[in-house]
């Protein structure tokens, strides 16, 4: 890709988030929205930091949910679940998965409860498969 496509696409994507209208993304193969949390202790076989990127498809009131995960080893693991949701608009929603678990998104922050802890995402950009 040269440069000056890469700075006007950098540029809208720019316009389209400080303007409050990110709500249209994603614009899938394009822009699409993803979540991020950091595990900063080592889990089962895992080291630290292990990295969560989830994205979130909709079809009505279904989620189908993409996790991949990285450890400071390496890959771990790539999962695609989907869900029964309340969908209360692009920026809210909540979907349960197992017993008291489940995802939820509140004024478009993502958060997870898993095994009784919260987990918080913060939201990141990706312009054709690479991270902004």
């Amino acid at each position: 890709m040269n440069r000056s496509l890469t700075v006007s696409m950098l540029s809208l994507v720019a316009a389209v988030t400080l303007s409050g209208c990110d709500a249209i993304l994603p614009i899938p193969g394009v822009l699409e929205k993803e979540y991020e949390w950091t595990q900063l202790e080592d889990g089962t076989a895992r080291k630290a930091p292990i990295v969560y990127n989830v994205r979130i498809e909709f079809n009505g009131s279904k989620a189908t949910i993409k996790t991949h995960a990285k450890s400071a080893d390496g890959f771990v693991d790539i999962r695609s679940d989907t869900y029964d949701c309340e969908v209360f608009n692009a920026d809210a929603f909540k979907c349960h998965f197992a017993g008291d678990d489940f995802y939820t998104m509140e004024n478009g922050v993502l958060h997870q409860v898993l095994w009784s802890t919260e987990r918080t995402f913060r939201t990141k950009y990706v312009l054709f498969g690479r991270a902004l």
